[in-house]
């Protein structure tokens, strides 16, 4: 366990809970058609107390590396009441951040979706905590297999 506080859990998610996360991420904005069978260990989940074990209200993505390390998807269930999405999401934050300094990671980096009805929750955590907004770009997405054709070229 990651996180724990007032009626919420974090935790790093098992590949059982693909597809829960899967949901979340797209009802938040991301629309990915990809095989999500294999998320674990690269994604955390928040779990809020008094509900189904195991249900979902939350997830991050987390990618750990050097220099830096990654975070991205912020997902939080967006029928949540706004004071509970706040807990989720600064649960969500607070475990991914103790999660790369635990792997060695000196520096993050994120991208937000622009329309991502998460973002206003990024960003004034991130603002808060003395972050900068470094640019403003877009996002794209490859299918590797699809890319073959640009081998040896």
């Amino acid at each position: 366990m990651l996180y724990e506080r007032r009626n919420l859990r974090v935790v790093v998610a098992s590949d059982q809970r693909s597809k829960e996360v899967q949901a979340l991420v797209e009802a938040c904005g991301y629309p990915f058609a990809c095989d999500w069978s294999r998320i674990y260990p690269y994604w955390l989940v928040a779990e809020k107390r008094g509900l189904v074990e195991g249900d979902t209200v939350g997830c991050i993505y987390v990618v750990p590396g050097l220099p830096f390390g990654r975070v991205d998807f912020l997902s939080v269930d967006p029928g949540l009441r706004k004071s509970v999405r706040r807990w989720v999401v600064w649960g969500l934050i607070q475990s991914a951040m103790a999660s790369l300094k635990a792997q060695g990671a000196p520096m993050f980096h994120c991208l937000l979706n622009d329309d991502s009805i998460m973002r206003w929750e990024w960003d004034a955590l991130l603002e808060r905590s003395g972050l900068v907004e470094l640019d403003r770009g877009h996002i794209y997405q490859g299918v590797l297999a699809d890319l073959a054709h640009l081998e040896g070229e």
